[in-house]
């Protein structure tokens, strides 16, 4: 190969072969994106928990102390029950 070959030229110094616009260029006006309505859903409703922040820093207090002295008690039926409309919830 002789010095002169793309491949031996310095990463500086070669011509940029990647997408139009990737480059520091506009891209070209035709480019636009499109969310579906499950993304805009999704937006939504990242957008509303943010929003609607549902920790209770007094609750969590109370749990931790209840689990680091043994005392925390778990309520199996209703964790059942709440599993259960999970599952009804996937379902649909």
């Amino acid at each position: 190969m002789s010095s002169d070959t793309p491949r031996s030229q310095p990463a500086r110094n070669r011509k940029s072969e990647s997408a139009p616009g990737s480059n520091g260029e506009p891209a070209p006006a035709d480019d636009n994106v499109t969310f579906t309505r499950t993304a805009a859903i999704l937006k939504d409703i990242e957008r509303r928990l943010i929003e609607e922040s549902s920790v209770d820093p007094e609750r969590v207090s109370r749990m931790k102390h209840e689990l680091a002295s043994g005392n925390y008690r778990i309520d199996t039926r209703r964790v059942a029950d709440k599993m259960i409309e999970f599952e009804k919830l996937l379902k649909r």
